[in-house]
């Protein structure tokens, strides 16, 4: 595969280039919280603050980044917490998994999430730990018992085929069963919110500001490649056009699919209301593509002693894994449809994976100081499939 590099982001190279340094304010906090240095966060994760760290992070909980706190004068309940990382404030307590809203649109999102819960009360059959306590900025769940989430179970169970078509399979029942639920009268129709998607050719001042060095790196690939630009304008356009409409999730990921005492559970319905059931399907199908991607990746020696050899390398190691776990994307698929689940056209859904593949490429630089190889040719990926659906298809091999 050849491009113009005078019209298309290097991509695939592992060479750095130079980045704008990063302007990041910091809030003021009190002095007796640390912050968890940069080296021992997950991938992904966001930054942490905390009174003293425990234990280290398990392996594969990658969204997760554990704490203990202790508070002399709090109920028993709550004396001993296991804080998490994430938009909102969240911990567990001994009887309660405890999510704060904070930010802009704390309340609409408290909303969705009672929503949620109202509406699986009238059905026999949970998808989702039901809210135990709520008030106008606090929702209590029941607590599951040692969970632990889809892409650590699968990672486990990499040699175990049955073991992984049992848990993909499930997921699938599950989400068909989201989908396919009545919608309720008084919930929102409103687009799926993803300033991301509606804003993808510009950035805030704000948002500038309080990018780190590898986001603005991430931007300027982004925004001088025209090509994948108006690929994501018509992603959105063709989203609006559809005329199918399901109640969904809208912020599905293999993380958000938790284990527990045998059964799964999908959590944080924070974004849940009626839209197109396409946007689940390719936000779990490229969370599966992804997942796999990172741990075939994760050994190779990106400091190659030719960039041109690191390059071929990271690539055909991508695109061994993404033929890897095509089976895996399939079986999930095929469950999701035999429990009644919506058919998705096989390019709608490849554009779906692309635009999840490039939202976790963002979310990755937010904490980089540079773009590296790897991310480079992961936002390949998801440029292709954008672009071209129909070759990303044959990328991503007999998903459907």
């Amino acid at each position: 595969m050849t491009h113009d590099r005078g019209s298309v982001p290097r991509w695939w190279d592992g060479a750095s280039s130079a980045t704008p340094s990063s302007a990041t304010r910091l809030a003021s906090r009190p002095s007796h919280f640390t912050e968890i240095p940069r080296a021992r966060r997950p991938h992904g994760g966001r930054r942490a603050r905390s009174l003293r760290v425990r234990r280290p992070i398990p392996r594969g909980f990658g969204f997760l980044t554990t704490v203990n706190v202790e508070d002399d004068t709090a109920p028993l309940s709550t004396k001993f917490r296991t804080r998490f990382a994430g938009r909102n404030t969240t911990y567990s307590t001994t009887d309660a998994f405890v999510k704060v809203f904070e930010g802009v649109g704390a309340e609409k999102r408290i909303a969705r999430t009672v929503a949620f819960d109202e509406a699986q009360s009238a059905s026999e059959h949970r998808v989702s730990p039901s809210i135990t306590y709520r008030d106008d900025s606090r929702v209590d769940f029941e607590l599951l018992k040692d969970p632990g989430t889809l892409g650590t179970m699968l990672a486990d169970a990499e040699s175990d085929g049955l073991q992984r078509e049992l848990l993909l399979a499930g997921a699938g029942r599950l989400i068909a069963r989201v989908h396919t639920a009545p919608a309720e009268p008084s919930m929102s129709v409103e687009d799926v919110r993803n300033e991301r998607l509606t804003s993808f050719g510009s950035i805030s001042l704000s948002r500038w500001i309080d990018a780190s060095a590898g986001e603005l790196e991430c931007w300027r690939l982004f925004h001088h490649d025209t090509s994948l630009v108006n690929a994501v304008d018509n992603f959105r356009l063709a989203i609006s056009r559809e005329k199918t409409r399901s109640p969904i999730h809208a912020d599905l990921r293999l993380d958000q699919v938790v284990f527990s005492e045998g059964r799964l559970w999908i959590v944080d319905f924070e974004e849940y209301r009626y839209g197109w059931p396409g946007l689940d399907l390719g936000s779990f199908v490229g969370s599966i593509l992804h997942e796999a991607v990172l741990r075939a990746v994760s050994s190779i020696d990106t400091e190659h002693d030719s960039v041109l050899g690191a390059h071929e390398e990271i690539v055909g190691t991508m695109v061994d894994a993404l033929r890897t776990a095509a089976p895996d994307a399939k079986q999930f698929l095929t469950a999701y449809e035999e429990s009644g689940g919506y058919r998705v056209d096989r390019v709608d859904l490849g554009r779906c994976v692309g635009w999840f593949i490039i939202g976790r490429t963002i979310a990755r630089s937010m904490l980089a100081a540079q773009l590296s190889a790897i991310d480079k040719a992961l936002a390949g990926i998801g440029r292709q499939a954008l672009i071209d659906p129909e070759s990303a298809s044959e990328l991503f091999g007999n998903v459907r």
